[in-house]
């Protein structure tokens, strides 16, 4: 059995947490992949597409943006 942390450990930790990308990342329908010590990179799950094809935006699933307006063609008429 794993003995619970120190508070110095917890401290450490916090720290480190804070001071990691992802901690403050988004990554919609993925998951956040620290590449440096300031930078990451949103790697999708399957059926999800990085907004513009960046890894640094979320990942989002692929709508259909001419079906959405076309429900909302009673309100330009």
């Amino acid at each position: 059995m794993k003995s619970p942390a120190s508070a110095e450990e917890k401290a450490r930790q916090a720290n480190e947490s804070i001071l990691n990308p992802c901690h403050w990342a988004d990554c919609g329908g993925g998951s956040c992949n620290r590449t440096s010590i300031v930078s990451y990179s949103c790697l999708c799950d399957e059926g999800y597409y990085n907004l513009f094809n960046l890894t640094a935006f979320p990942c989002y699933k692929q709508c259909n943006w001419f079906g959405l307006l076309e429900s909302w063609d009673f309100i330009f008429k």
